[in-house]
């Protein structure tokens, strides 16, 4: 049996995959919000930015729970398919 993800999970892995595919890593996004700054009339690269460390931070802290629990013999889905959106593995969850 494999757990299922609920729609509010969904809902910030897909809005991490828009932000991913937008501007490639919260590296790259962090990058560019420093370069170019905060122009007072569009606050759209700064919201983006907090956005996605608060999804990262959500999602994080998932698949910390989701790894407890399967160390302790839960049947879960696997987390490995998202290390790529989050930037997080099973290892730090140490």
């Amino acid at each position: 049996m494999r757990a299922q993800p609920n729609s509010a999970s969904l809902a910030r892995l897909v809005a991490a995959a828009r932000l991913q595919g937008r501007y490639n890593s919260l590296e790259d996004l962090e990058q560019k919000t420093q370069a170019e700054g905060i122009p007072p009339d569009d606050h759209t690269l700064y919201t983006e930015l907090l956005e996605w460390r608060a999804i990262n931070h959500e999602l994080t802290d998932l698949l910390r729970s989701a790894s407890s629990l399967r160390t302790r013999g839960s049947i879960l889905a696997r987390t490995d398919d998202l290390t790529p959106i989050v930037g997080w593995s099973d290892s730090q969850a140490t």
